[in-house]
């Protein structure tokens, strides 16, 4: 029983890990630009950014200027909302855009144009 649990495990696993690697990073930035940026873009006036603002220093603020934010993190608060953010339905938003968009706050700092 316990091998078909760990065989069971590695599979999800790998799953999750190969899902997260179909991600687009630049469908994600298009995603972002249009469905999250009207809170979270740079400026006055735009609630989520005043939120981290408060949160953390200006830099880290601009979530699309910040990078590395991880991917899991992202789709958790997205889904379920924190604070102020509401969470957004599978019906709003869909789990491949999600994940896209997730990828496109993830990548690294040193791709940040």
């Amino acid at each position: 029983m316990n091998a078909v649990r760990i065989l069971l495990g590695g599979l999800i696993f790998f799953a999750a890990a190969a899902e997260a690697a179909a991600a687009d990073p630049h469908h994600g930035e298009a995603l972002f630009a249009y469905r999250c940026a009207p809170c979270h873009a740079a400026g006055p006036g735009h609630p989520g950014t005043m939120g981290l603002e408060r949160r953390y220093d200006a830099h880290d603020a601009v979530l699309a200027q910040r990078g590395e934010v991880p991917a899991a993190y992202v789709e958790v608060v997205v889904r379920h909302g924190l604070r102020l953010m509401p969470p957004f339905r599978p019906s709003e938003l869909d789990d491949r855009d999600l994940a896209d968009i997730a990828a496109y706050l993830a990548r690294p700092k040193s791709a940040i144009h």
